[in-house]
């Protein structure tokens, strides 16, 4: 009945230390729900979502285009650093013996698997991670 809308779920840890999921729908502004389980803010999710678009549906009589997220991903990044920060990695890269380029995709991978481990980006095929498409 509605479009496939791009959602991101991820745990959320509360100050008391309990954990909260929450799913928000980035294509619609405003747009997301929480539960103790993931099942749980996956339900909400959805009554969120469809009430978020009946109430845009009677303001514009149509509904939000989902963005598409084609962009090709050659790879290749080109990033200016700090010159401090480019020496610390340059040394940190020559004392173990590899190439600065190796010890920085390493870095980003390991920051990136923590953030994947926590959040997950449920897109149109599926849940992404960082080297998935899209």
């Amino acid at each position: 009945m509605y479009p496939d809308y791009r959602k991101v779920v991820f745990p959320y840890k509360n100050l008391d230390g309990t954990v909260t999921w929450v799913v928000e729908f980035p294509d619609l502004p405003g747009c997301s729900a929480v539960g103790d389980t993931e099942a749980d803010a996956l339900t909400e999710a959805k009554t969120a979502r469809d009430l978020w678009l009946d109430g845009y549906f009677e303001a514009h009589q149509s509904y939000p285009i989902p963005k598409e997220r084609t962009s090709p991903y050659s790879g290749k990044v080109l990033l200016r650093l700090p010159k401090a920060l480019h020496k610390s990695l340059a040394e940190q890269a020559d004392d173990e013996g590899v190439s600065l380029n190796t010890l920085m995709i390493t870095y980003l991978a390991q920051k990136c698997g923590q953030r994947i481990s926590n959040r997950k980006d449920d897109g149109d095929a599926g849940e992404k991670s960082c080297n998935d498409k899209g």
